[in-house]
């Protein structure tokens, strides 16, 4: 069984490595996806996120990276960045249980210059309302 110091180092590693990555992109892929490893990290009880960014192209909105790598439940979250995008601010909402937990869709916008460059919606298992604040807190100053 993994000792609480292993996990922390392990984690730690983790974050490092994610820091370099998105200082050394040189394409919009490896930037997001580092940028997202980074705030899914700093949000206890992260499950899954995902970001999405206009298309300069299309001016659709599209997925341009998930957490983890490959995840493949986004569609829990397409509610709640469909909100955010709407409203133009942060939302929180409870999603359907998993495994027994409490499951909340935690998003914000993406706004530069009152305009919105696209989204990131994180799924979060927590039990306590502190918890769901300082996760809010993390996504809204990641952003």
């Amino acid at each position: 069984m993994e000792s609480r110091a292993d996990y922390l180092a392990e984690e730690l590693q983790t974050t490092v490595t994610d820091w370099e990555s998105l200082e050394g992109a040189t394409d919009r892929e490896t930037f997001a996806s580092s940028w997202l490893a980074i705030q899914c990290a700093s949000i206890r009880g992260c499950v899954q996120a995902i970001l999405i960014l206009v298309d300069s192209t299309t001016q659709r909105f599209l997925p341009v990276a998930s957490w983890p790598e490959g995840g493949a439940e986004g569609e829990r979250l397409a509610d709640v960045l469909e909100q955010t995008l709407a409203e133009g601010e942060g939302m929180l909402v409870e999603l359907a249980r998993a495994d027994g937990a409490s499951r909340y869709g935690l998003a914000y916008p993406i706004m530069v210059d009152d305009e919105c460059l696209g989204a990131v919606a994180v799924e979060v298992a927590t039990a306590t309302e502190g918890l769901l604040r300082r996760a809010m807190e993390s996504l809204k100053w990641g952003t």
